[in-house]
C-alpha cells in the first residue's frame, strides 16, 4: 500500500479526506516475524531497490513507533466495533466477542480506513509537537519532495507471484489469459528448452513478465481488453461465464468482455472494497482456479471476425486487422535484439493475432488482384 495512491480506497468507504500519501522509500524496518522474513518479501523489497532493516525479536522498544500506533488503535477505534478483544482476562471481564462479532473483514477493513484517514490523519499528533500527520507530510513533501513509486512495469516484476511455464505454439496461458509478443515468438525459433520463468501481477492481467535468455521481458495479452483487469474480477467474469455457458468449448471475445464491463461498471464499489483484503495470489491458489475455473477455458475470436465481415460486400478489401498471421515461420528473418526491461524502452509487441511478427511481410496483404500479375480469375457463373 506504501506505493500506491490510497484514494481509490477512502473514497469507496466514503471518507471525506483524501489518502494520497504514498512514495518509494529508502528502507524499512520489520520485526522478525516469518511472513517479513520470507525470501519473496526480500526479493522484492531488492528489485524495488529498498533496503531493509530487522528490529531484535523480544525487544518491542526498538519498535516504539509501530507499538504506539497499535495503542493508538487499540484505544481510539476498536472500542467502536463490536466482538473486539482485550489485553487482558481482568479487561475482558465476561464480554464474549465470539458471541457479539458482527463485522465481516471487509467491513473492518473499511472501518480501519475511515478511521486512519477522516481521525488519525486530521487529529494532533503529540510526537509532531501538535502537527496533524496530514499537515506534517504535506510540509515535508513541499519542502524535500518525495520519491516518486515505480511504475507498473517494475512493480509487476518485482511484486508478481513468480512460477515457470511452458510456451506453447500459441504463447503462454495463465489464468485463462492467453500472452504473446513478437518477442516471444523470436525467442521460441531458437529456444530448445521452452519452459521459462514468469512474473504474474494479480493487480493488472494485460501482461506478464517472462524470463528469456537471462533477460527479463514484458508479454501483453493477446486480447488488448485484459489491460488494468484486476484478478479478482476476471476471476468473478469466468465464473459467471462457466455457469451461463457450460456446455461452450469457448467463448467469444464479445461475451467476456461484455461481462468484465458488467462487473466493473455493477459492482465497481463492491469491489474496490473488496480489493483492500490480501487476496492469497500464490502459486497454490493459482493453480487451484487454473483447474477448478478455467480448465478448458477459451476466449476465441469468433464473435469479432463474425460480426465485422457481415455486412461486407463483394469487391470490398477484408481489413487487415482481421486476418491472423502466424507467428511460427521458421527460418524468416533474422531476430532482432529486443530491448530490457532495465532500459525502460518498451518490451512489450503486438498481439501476435494481428501483426506481422518477425516483419517480413508475413501478415495479409490488401492488394487489389490486379496488381498480382499471377492472379486468376474464374468465372463460375
Amino acid at each position: 500500500m506504501m506505493l500506491r495512491d490510497k484514494g481509490v480506497w477512502s473514497d469507496a468507504v466514503g471518507a471525506l479526506s483524501p489518502w494520497s500519501y504514498y512514495g518509494l522509500p529508502e528502507s524499512v524496518v520489520t520485526d522478525c516475524g516469518s511472513e517479513n522474513m520470507a525470501y519473496d518479501v526480500r526479493l522484492a523489497l531488492r528489485d524495488l531497490g529498498i533496503g531493509v532493516e530487522h528490529a531484535p525479536a523480544g525487544i518491542p522498544e526498538m519498535r516504539g513507533y509501530i507499538e504506539r500506533f497499535f495503542r493508538t488503535i487499540s484505544v481510539g477505534l476498536m472500542p467502536r466495533l463490536t466482538g473486539r478483544t482485550f489485553s487482558s482476562m481482568i479487561e475482558k471481564g465476561d464480554y464474549d466477542p465470539e458471541a457479539r462479532a458482527a463485522l465481516t473483514a471487509g467491513d473492518l477493513c473499511a472501518a480501519i480506513i475511515r478511521w486512519v484517514a477522516d481521525i488519525y490523519h486530521r487529529s494532533p499528533h503529540a510526537g509532531l509537537g501538535g502537527e496533524t500527520p496530514a499537515n506534517c507530510w504535506n510540509r515535508l513533501t513541499d519542502q524535500f519532495g518525495v520519491c516518486p513509486p515505480p511504475d507498473l512495469a517494475r512493480r509487476r516484476l518485482a511484486l508478481g507471484t513468480r512460477f515457470k511455464r511452458t510456451v506453447g505454439k500459441s504463447g503462454i496461458t495463465v489464468f485463462g489469459v492467453r500472452y504473446h509478443s513478437e518477442v516471444l515468438a523470436r525467442w521460441m525459433l531458437r529456444a530448445k528448452n521452452r519452459e521459462v520463468n514468469l512474473r504474474w501481477y494479480s493487480e493488472d492481467l494485460g501482461a506478464i513478465v517472462a524470463e528469456l535468455d537471462g533477460q527479463w521481458f514484458e508479454v501483453p495479452a493477446v486480447f488488448d481488453r485484459f489491460k488494468g483487469v484486476r484478478a479478482e474480477v476476471w476471476l468473478a467474469a469466468a465464473r459467471q461465464l462457466r455457469d451461463r455457458f457450460k456446455l461452450e468449448a469457448s467463448l467469444d471475445e464479445q461475451v467476456v468482455f461484455d461481462a468484465i464491463r458488467s462487473i466493473d461498471e455493477i459492482n465497481d464499489n463492491a469491489m474496490r472494497r473488496q480489493s483492500l483484503l490480501a487476496n492469497d495470489w500464490s502459486v497454490t491458489r493459482i493453480q487451484h482456479e487454473e483447474t477448478g475455473v478455467f480448465i478448458g477455458f477459451e476466449v476465441s475470436e469468433r464473435s469479432v471476425l463474425v460480426k465485422d465481415l457481415a455486412d461486407t460486400r463483394f469487391g470490398e478489401e477484408v481489413p487487415v486487422d482481421v486476418i491472423a498471421a502466424d507467428p511460427f515461420v521458421p527460418g524468416l528473418g533474422k531476430p532482432s535484439e529486443p530491448a530490457s526491461l532495465n532500459s525502460q524502452v518498451p518490451v512489450s509487441g503486438t498481439a501476435a493475432s494481428t501483426t506481422d511478427p518477425v516483419g517480413n511481410g508475413c501478415a495479409a496483404s490488401n492488394r487489389d488482384a490486379d496488381d498480382d500479375p499471377g492472379f486468376e480469375f474464374e468465372d463460375k457463373w
